[in-house]
């Protein structure tokens, strides 16, 4: 069980880990590093680590993707198995009907 002195800690140590918007205000407001937190997250300066960045798609990616979808994978399963969100794979598929028209 995590006490929320071990909680504190833990998010005042480790500001890449987690998300200041996310978190509920009425209980870290007493803070000044959460308030920082938050501060600079409005401000857009917040960089977190579980944040994707772009991540380009591959040949092999692609054609996983179409065999996926081939098998009749929900974009949600074929995200799963390509370590891929659902709008990512919905996004390619948008994509590959512009560029190849009725590909998948």
């Amino acid at each position: 069980m995590v006490t929320y002195e071990n909680l504190a800690d833990f998010m005042e140590n480790n500001p890449k880990l987690w998300q200041a918007s996310k978190c509920d205000y009425y209980f870290f407001c007493q803070y000044k590093w959460f308030m920082d937190r938050l501060a600079d997250e409005r401000r857009g300066r917040g960089v977190i680590a579980t944040q994707q960045t772009k991540k380009y798609w591959s040949e092999y990616e692609i054609s996983r993707l179409k065999l996926l979808r081939k098998r009749g994978l929900s974009n949600s399963e074929i995200g799963k198995e390509l370590g891929r969100t659902k709008q990512s794979v919905d996004h390619m598929f948008m994509r590959l009907n512009r560029s190849e028209k009725n590909v998948v």
